[in-house]
């Protein structure tokens, strides 16, 4: 009777919630309320602490908490009776997550990680910030932060001042510098090489994520560890070796033992970083990658609209004592099932994948097995086995700034891959979203805007298509108004914080990029496109005021780093149903240039709609009626326009017989 009682009560503060993380809690023994100036007003009008417990619908370790302890019946009466508890689905608040996260990383020695569990004050305060927590550990706690809430109460508000007190002073710039010093690059570079593994790819020790901002700055130098670190993730079960995509991070040093969420945020990043490294070495395992990242995208991830969800949750059924969610079912397999589904083949598969004994996920041990074998075929048969298991819980939470971030690698490899159907999803996904909004009924924050944005560019630089420039420019007005901060020179979250917790969080590269390290590159690629020294004034303002961070905390801004390189611009004059015309456009889409902008111009139609946006292309004109003209400017100072791809080729560094079958 209690535990009915109690899930009555819950599911009537949860259920009007537009949360799957929410709804998914809404009938535990713990008596959840949502964020928001309601649940505050009760804690004061009660005098009672808050139990805030921050995660998302994949967590796995969400999950485990919450059948070990949320739903326990004696904990849960426990914490309503002295807490008013409250659950927060961190796609729908950032800013709580990421500040209050701050606090837990500086409370626990740097470590901070879901479900973040914290006892805070009415005025939204914390006094006491932990991870993931056992039944009892959980209550252990809780009862000792009662007993000083109840006996020595000023002891536990200084405590967590002091903590928050340290977060912000983490986060706050540790220099006046206006510069960024040109040893930034070289400092991070050093970081880099005293934390590679020299033996497993990556970086640093267990647990391992993939770092890929590191990696992104260390390919803009070509360097090996980039390409090490990439082909050990590639051989690893980092990566599904059956059905594509990645795992969030591995437990263990050598990526074999993945944690098995698959988040949207880094199947988007991963596949742009890979497709990077195709761009530089040609390489057919490399493009592989961005095409088994992003088909597994296309055919897990993607919702009815067009849009796409969140991420799969690590847990999926399995029939062990009964059907029960056990972390990693969907993707085990054995030797003898191997040799089921494969027949013959199955030795050489599961040598080549080194399992000789017991279930666990693949990873390529032994290469050299699969020379002179259909290796593709088999692991067809294998897909589709692993298809008809039970599937993973899909988070259908469309979070703007990560949809954009698919669309973004979904345009750039399209283009660069030769695949309209990559293009086609892009298109379709971008008419689906929302700039306006982070998450279901939730207003944009920055970082929107700034994706949405990069998305738009990668898309009208993928298909020439002005309105996805008209658009681009559009937002970036719109970015300016809502978020840029004319004292920091930066833009800054909207939060629904009190004054007295904002400044302590640290801006950074995370499992996305900082969102001003995007939008300087955004406002670098629109000044070039339009000509506008205004928004490349507003860029190195941007860089200024994360100089100090670059020059002293290297490693959490790789992406601003990587992003102090000269800019290039690319105008192609000619018929794009020509095939010189096509050429010349995929030989520019082919090449390494992150921060180059493309204008394609087929005609004098289209003359008229860009110069209204980049007037200085109406002089730009084709030196020959028969073949397509390309000028390459560099620094607002353009070579002489060629109609030579060879030429093209040569000023852009690649190799002018790329052609549609290196890509596949």
């Amino acid at each position: 009777m209690l535990a009915f009682v109690l899930a009555f009560f819950a599911a009537t503060h949860l259920a009007g919630s537009s949360s799957r993380y929410l709804l998914e809690h809404q009938t535990n023994a713990v008596e959840w309320y949502p964020w928001g100036d309601a649940t505050f007003a009760k804690a004061k009008a009660e005098d009672k602490p808050i139990f805030l417990s921050i995660g998302y619908a994949s967590c796995h370790w969400c999950h485990v908490m919450e059948r070990e302890s949320f739903q326990d019946p004696a904990l849960g009466a426990f914490i309503n009776a002295n807490f008013v508890p409250v659950l927060v689905d961190r796609d729908e608040h950032p800013d709580v997550d990421e500040t209050y996260m701050a606090f837990v990383a500086a409370a626990n020695n740097g470590n901070a990680g879901w479900p973040a569990n914290l006892v805070i004050t009415s005025d939204r305060s914390p006094i006491l910030g932990a991870t993931f927590l056992s039944n009892d550990a959980l209550h252990a706690t809780l009862a000792k932060v009662l007993e000083k809430w109840k006996s020595d109460r000023a002891s536990l508000l200084v405590n967590g001042a002091a903590i928050v007190a340290a977060a912000r002073e983490e986060a706050r710039e540790s220099s006046p510098a206006d510069a960024v010093s040109p040893r930034a690059a070289q400092d991070l570079y050093e970081l880099a090489r005293s934390s590679f593994d020299r033996e497993n790819g990556g970086f640093g020790t267990a647990p391992k994520f993939p770092q890929p901002f590191l990696i992104d700055f260390l390919l803009r130098r070509n360097d090996k560890m980039a390409f090490a670190s990439l082909d050990a993730m590639n051989r690893g079960a980092i990566q599904d070796q059956i059905g594509g995509g990645f795992h969030r991070y591995t437990v263990d040093a050598n990526w074999r033992t993945p944690h098995y969420e698959k988040m949207l945020a880094d199947q988007a990043v991963l596949s742009m970083l890979y497709l990077e490294a195709w761009q530089l070495t040609k390489r057919d395992a490399y493009a592989r990658v961005v095409r088994r990242t992003l088909d597994f995208t296309l055919r897990e991830l993607k919702l009815k609209n067009g849009a796409f969800g969140a991420g799969e949750d690590a847990d999926s059924f399995a029939p062990i004592n009964g059907p029960a969610e056990i972390e990693g079912a969907h993707y085990l397999w054995t030797r003898a099932e191997l040799m089921q589904v494969l027949g013959k083949d199955g030795d050489w598969f599961a040598d080549y994948f080194g399992l000789t004994s017991g279930s666990r996920p693949l990873y390529v041990a032994r290469p050299d097995e699969a020379k002179g074998r259909d290796l593709e075929a088999a692991i067809a048969k294998l897909q589709l086995v692993q298809s008809h298991r039970p599937l993973p819980r899909l988070d259908d939470t469309v979070v703007t700034s990560w949809n954009a971030l698919m669309i973004s690698a979904l345009a750039r490899a399209g283009a660069a891959l030769g695949d309209d159907h990559y293009l086609y999803a892009a298109k379709e996904a971008i008419r689906a979203i929302d700039p306006k909004s982070h998450a279901r009924g939730v207003a944009a924050f920055a970082e929107d805007y700034a994706f949405v944005i990069q998305a738009n560019l990668d898309l009208f630089d993928a298909t020439s298509n002005v309105a996805y420039l008209a658009r681009a420019i559009e937002l970036q007005q719109k970015q300016d108004e809502l978020f840029w901060n004319g004292t920091t020179l930066r833009y800054d979250n909207g939060s629904t914080l009190p004054p007295s917790l904002r400044g302590a969080m640290l801006e950074r590269d995370d499992e996305v990029p900082a969102a001003n390290s995007v939008a300087a590159s955004n406002l670098i690629r629109l000044s070039i496109l339009t000509d506008s020294k205004p928004m490349r004034a507003k860029a190195d303002a941007i860089f200024r005021s994360f100089a100090a961070r670059m020059n002293e905390l290297p490693s959490l801004v790789a992406t601003f780093v990587a992003a102090q390189e000269p800019p290039r611009e690319v105008v192609i004059v000619g018929d794009v149903t020509r095939d010189e015309t096509k050429a010349m456009i995929r030989i520019v889409h082919t090449k390494f240039d992150p921060l180059r902008a493309l204008i394609v111009i087929p005609n004098e139609k289209s003359r008229g709609e860009l110069a209204a946006y980049a007037p200085f292309i109406k002089e730009m004109k084709s030196i020959d009626e028969k073949l397509p003209t390309v000028f390459v400017c560099e620094n607002y100072s353009c070579k002489a326009p060629t109609t030579d791809i060879h030429r093209l080729a040569g000023l852009l560094g690649v190799d002018a017989e790329v052609g549609e079958h290196e890509a596949r």
